[in-house]
């Protein structure tokens, strides 16, 4: 069971923020369209509004002024701001504050606001909370959600006047119930500390969620936050990855360290990364997170141990398989002694070091050099050059075995495009390399083939029959039994129906005749590609979508990062998830 206390330690950064740090961002001043009863006017204020939002200020304050001195409060308040900002006129404070009171008595409540803040500040006029406090109520009292909310931030800090927790609390609840998103992140803040109201866990996630999906990025950040601790919410570090994105993006140091820690341990929906662990790490360590210097020194001990443990079993494995080969092999000249059998270096090497290949971080990039039914011809091409970044691997292709040699390991599609020109002269081939996934080339490659191949005393071109595998397929009700025997049909498209409907995804290809996307997708499979089934006139059709994104401008910029092998020549079409599903059988 949580307690208080615990509650208090995890948010201590998060009522830190509330108070001053939101009364400078809420500082902004907003025009006035409180309509007149004038239709005039009403008509003559819309006209410098158009003015001003095409930033002729000039014209907006020649006029507004004319209603402002006929004592039109919203033209009042307008003057006000272009005179205190300089904007079409020369700047001059004295009248800004003149037709800001003016806009006050007539109890415009942007104005109220506005004046508040000044008072709040000592901005031009002499520093007065109390003043600001008043002003705020009257602001407050007619709905004006800034001055509801920073008068929940003076209540709660008792700046004006006594503290008040139960208005505090009050405010920050109206003014989130009208929809402001700092609201809502304060008020989740209270019911998780329990600050002014009784805590509730429940609650507070809930007006958590509300804020980050305004975009509230201190909100997204402490939602993240429960994803990743399991606190009112089902521990899922996908999802707090995912909510931390954003404000890691804007340098919050908690964010950062909250990535660290869920690319270190791994699980709940992510894939350890001590890379990348250590990567956010150092970038809160940069920002003045104390706890992230001994996260680093804990993890770099983890990955030499790692390391250790690692070179151990592989030299133990190493002088097992040698012992394995010798022993094996009979003495044609002594038979006291047993010989040496000298395998083909290449062949040994490249198939133990297909076991690192498989511990490469799926996301990361490879560079293709050749693909061929031919071991030999793959053999050949690194037979005088052979180092620790390559990679002869064995894949199915057809029910024969295929060859396909890689090299390196890369981050990310830049820094592989890059290490193209650097390549051993051995790898200088006449046709482009082929930029991979990492986790595109595992999920073609042979499963468990790699111990087998290092106690075969010598090479050999004969495969060993391994079932191919899957890329995603939908299976519809409107597909025959006779498409049973297709292991790949058989594998349904859970991933794609649990997707969120609000997602769009890149269909590639639209077609009849499954064979022809398959043969699109041979070489290239992973996570991201799906081939759906779909009736299309009581006959079974397919579509290649590639991809979910959370909206359409990211879908729109992923078309430009698509693997080569799904540049078409039709532009592809960014299509809602829900939009498919429609299409789809049930099954």
């Amino acid at each position: 069971m949580l307690n208080k206390s615990f509650l208090h330690f995890a948010f201590s950064s998060l009522l830190l923020f509330i108070g001053a740090l939101f009364i400078t961002l809420l500082f902004i001043p907003t025009l006035s369209y409180a309509k007149n009863a004038d239709t005039d006017t009403d008509a003559a204020y819309g006209k410098g509004a158009y003015y001003f939002s095409k930033e002729d200020y000039k014209n907006a304050f020649k006029t507004w002024l004319p209603l402002a001195n006929k004592d039109d409060p919203a033209a009042q308040y307008s003057v006000a701001l272009l005179y205190d900002q300089g904007n079409g006129v020369k700047k001059n404070k004295g009248k800004a504050l003149k037709y800001l009171q003016l806009a006050v008595n007539q109890d415009l409540p942007d104005a109220q606001y506005y004046l508040a803040m000044k008072y709040y500040y000592g901005l031009d006029i002499g520093k007065n909370d109390l003043k600001a406090r008043n002003l705020l109520i009257k602001a407050a009292k007619q709905d004006n959600l800034k001055a509801q909310f920073q008068l929940a931030n003076l209540y709660d800090k008792g700046e004006g006047g006594k503290v008040d927790q139960r208005q505090a609390t009050y405010w920050f609840k109206t003014a989130a119930e009208n929809g402001y998103g700092p609201a809502q992140h304060s008020l989740a803040a209270r019911f998780l500390t329990g600050k002014g109201t009784p805590v509730n866990i429940d609650r507070g996630v809930f007006w958590l969620k509300k804020a980050a999906n305004q975009d509230d990025s201190d909100a997204q950040r402490d939602l993240g936050f429960m994803y990743y601790k399991g606190i009112g919410v089902d521990k899922n570090y996908k999802k707090a990855r995912d909510l931390l994105a954003i404000p890691a993006e804007e340098n919050s140091a908690m964010a950062l360290f909250l990535l660290g820690e869920i690319y270190a341990h791994g699980g709940y929906g992510v894939t350890k990364d001590a890379y990348r662990a250590k990567k956010e790490y150092k970038k809160a360590q940069k920002l003045g997170y104390a706890q992230a210097k001994e996260a680093i020194r804990k993890l770099s001990t983890q990955q030499v141990a790692s390391n250790k443990a690692t070179q151990k079993a592989s030299s133990q494995k190493a002088s097992s398989s040698k012992q394995s080969i010798t022993t094996s092999t009979p003495s044609t000249t002594n038979t006291s002694s047993t010989p040496i059998v000298r395998l083909k270096p290449v062949r040994v090497n490249i198939d133990a070091n297909a076991q690192s290949f498989q511990q490469i971080n799926d996301n990361y990039y490879t560079l293709q050099l050749l693909s061929s039914h031919n071991y030999r011809g793959v053999r050949a091409l690194t037979y005088k050059y052979y180092d620790k970044q390559t990679y002869m691997l064995e894949t199915p292709r057809n029910k024969n075995g295929s060859y396909l040699l890689s090299y390196g390991a890369y981050k990310n599609y830049s820094e592989a495009k890059q290490a193209i020109q650097s390549l051993p002269k051995a790898f200088q081939l006449s046709s482009k390399p082929w930029i991979r996934q990492i986790k595109s080339i595992k999920a073609i490659q042979y499963s468990d083939n790699t111990n087998e191949m290092v106690q075969q005393s010598k090479p050999t071109n004969k495969p060993i029959n391994t079932p191919q595998p899957n890329t995603h397929i939908a299976k519809t009700s409107s597909q025959s039994k006779s498409q049973s025997k297709d292991v790949s049909i058989e594998v349904n498209a859970s991933d794609f129906q649990q997707s969120n409907n609000t997602y769009y995804t890149v269909q590639l290809l639209s077609s009849k005749n499954h064979s022809s996307i398959t043969k699109l997708t041979d070489n290239f499979l992973d996570q991201q590609t799906y081939i759906l089934a779909t009736p299309k006139n009581e006959r079974a059709s397919y579509l290649l979508t590639y991809g979910l994104y959370k909206n359409y401008n990211e879908a729109k910029q992923a078309i430009k990062q698509l693997p080569e092998i799904f540049q078409l020549s039709s532009e592809p079409w960014i299509r809602k998830v829900k939009e498919i599903k429609k299409l789809m059988a049930n099954n």
